[in-house]
């Protein structure tokens, strides 16, 4: 089963637990699964289209009236087909972060949002004979706007991004390369459906990274 078919999976089964919408309010709480192609710029050698799995769990809690933030943390797979020295090596581990979110609505149907987020992101993959080890930093602004409907949500951000980072290889190849991200701005569409105390959503990006993702979260 290929990853897109697990994903649409996901988002099924998120779909089935719907319900009547209830009032948002309080902390937030959520899962999300993405699939992305990043490129990273390797400085002095050639970029490299990085494809990323994720899972992960995330949470926001008001500090303001308009603005809240929290935490979040998962699991990565990623892999570098096209890179000779590492191409068959698929590197996995953990990425842990923070997030804000502002959102400043007028009236009913319409907010206008502010988002920011940070993670610190390790990756790694053994064997007897050679290593791959993924570090960076990812630092995430986004600004855009939300328009609500009576069970559904649509909300449009432009995204610049600033990674920062290193890829240390040892055995064919012994060499620690700085990295960082190949394209700076993009934009995101959310799609959201509300269901029992929460929403689940699909999420599509570009330009920074070309990324299909799932979540699903809920408001207690």
């Amino acid at each position: 089963m290929s990853m897109r078919e697990r994903l649409g999976r996901i988002a099924v089964g998120c779909l089935l637990l719907g319900g009547p919408a209830t009032a948002l309010a309080g902390v937030e709480v959520g899962v999300d699964v993405a699939y992305a192609r990043l490129t990273l710029d390797y400085q002095a050698l050639p970029s490299y289209e990085t494809r990323i799995t994720s899972v992960g769990m995330w949470y926001r809690e008001p500090v303001s009236e308009h603005l809240s933030m929290g935490l979040l943390g998962g699991f990565v797979s990623t892999t570098q087909s096209d890179n000779p020295e590492t191409g068959d090596l698929s590197p996995t581990g953990a990425y842990l972060g923070l997030n804000a979110l502002y959102r400043i609505p007028f009236g009913e149907r319409f907010a206008l949002l502010g988002g920011a987020e940070y993670r610190y992101l390790n990756a790694n993959h053994d064997r007897a004979t050679e290593s791959q080890e993924l570090r960076w930093h990812q630092f995430e602004g986004r600004a855009g706007m939300e328009f609500s409907m009576a069970t559904s949500n649509i909300r449009l951000y432009g995204i610049g991004l600033f990674l920062s980072g290193t890829d240390q290889t040892t055995g064919g190849v012994d060499r620690t390369v700085d990295l960082r991200e190949d394209q700076s701005r993009g934009g995101r569409l959310e799609w959201s459906l509300s269901v029992s105390g929460g929403e689940v959503a699909l999420v599509v990006e570009g330009g920074v990274r070309d990324s299909l993702g799932f979540s699903f979260s809920r408001r207690f």
